[in-house]
């Protein structure tokens, strides 16, 4: 998924969550932020490998989502102008 998150004139924008890039035998999840004037732009990406997970397997899918999860509260970093408070 992609989306993109503006900000308003004025706003500055500091810091930016760290790359996020995990995989294991069941899959590979990646979270990247870019800044553009105004704006951050996220994409993730998360792939399953397999077709059927068994039983077995269990713990490293429950370790491929709670990464992609943990991801969907990054935050960042930034300044407003003062008259936009």
């Amino acid at each position: 998924e992609t989306y993109k998150i503006n900000f308003p004139a004025g706003a500055q924008i500091q810091t930016l969550p760290p790359p996020v890039i995990f995989e294991n035998k069941i899959g590979a999840f990646r979270a990247e932020f870019s800044r553009e004037e105004n704006s951050v732009t996220a994409r993730r990406e998360i792939v399953i490998f397999q077709d059927e997970i068994s039983p077995a397997e269990y713990a490293q899918l429950r370790e491929l989502l709670q990464k992609a999860v943990a991801s969907h509260t990054s935050s960042f970093g930034y300044l407003a102008d003062k008259s936009l408070v």
